[in-house]
């Protein structure tokens, strides 16, 4: 298990490398807080803290969708010839990352030491929507930033909330409370809308520079795509952390109005 971690950390400590770089490079704040939560991730996994495992899970998960989403939206661009096998790279270096925190043995040395129960379904898809979270926390940060470029207060003002919601509806449904699934629910549904609206805003950029030369005006917008592109990722964890909190609260619900 140990060999594990090591991998993991390494893994970790790199992507927020690549996180401060592109803060320096790009001055982006959210750049920071990522690789703020790769450190707490790698501090989390050797303090053996129980949800230290989902955390980086999720942040693995986050990074092979976010990739993914970033690799089909890339135009025929002078740009994208060099983010390619970059992109790929980072995509599975995040698989790498998922992989070795997998399994019944990390399960044990985690959430099962914290008293989580090693069987049923619930547990799992509890365990399923605070891994998934992670996601929704990011591409909603994605898109904060984005806004808070664009001085967009109402933009501002949903994307912070939603962000809030999925950051202690994980904390709540850790600690198995109720709120903490509705929160999650929520948060998955804004991040539904708000990764179509990203996805709206790929289908518009792409082709408007498919093919461009190399000018500032074109390196912007292919920044403004692949950002689109990262944010609009996130409409795959937030359908699935939504799907999640709702199939864990549907069922207590249902026996509820079947007693009353």
């Amino acid at each position: 298990m140990t060999w594990r971690k090591l991998i993991a950390s390494l893994l970790l400590l790199a992507f927020a490398g690549l996180h401060v770089m592109g803060w320096w490079w790009m001055r982006d704040w959210t750049g920071l807080v990522w690789a703020g939560g790769c450190l707490a991730a790698v501090t989390a996994l050797w303090a053996r803290w129980g949800w230290a495992r989902w955390f980086a899970l999720g942040i693995g998960v986050t990074g092979v969708v976010g990739c993914a989403g970033v690799l089909l939206a890339l135009p025929s661009s002078a740009f994208a010839v060099g983010d390619r096998p970059f992109l790929a790279g980072q995509a599975l270096a995040f698989s790498a990352l998922a992989a070795v925190l997998s399994g019944r043995r990390m399960r044990e040395a985690y959430e099962q030491r914290a008293g989580w129960p090693a069987s049923g379904w619930r547990d799992r898809t509890l365990g399923l929507a605070v891994i998934c979270s992670v996601g929704i926390s990011a591409m909603l940060l994605r898109r904060f930033g984005l806004w808070w470029h664009g001085e967009q207060p109402l933009h501002l003002l949903g994307s912070g909330l939603a962000l809030l919601a999925a950051v202690f509806g994980a904390i709540l449904t850790y600690r198995r409370r109720t709120a903490g699934l509705l929160l999650l629910g929520l948060a998955g549904g804004a991040a539904v809308i708000a990764g179509v609206d990203s996805v709206r805003s790929v289908l518009f950029l792409a082709p408007r520079i498919d093919g461009q030369a190399c000018s500032l005006d074109a390196w912007q917008a292919y920044q403004r795509l692949a950002h689109a592109a990262m944010a609009g990722a996130g409409l795959a964890t937030g359908a699935l952390t939504a799907l999640a909190a709702l199939a864990v609260f549907l069922g207590p619900m249902i026996a509820f109005l079947r007693r009353r």
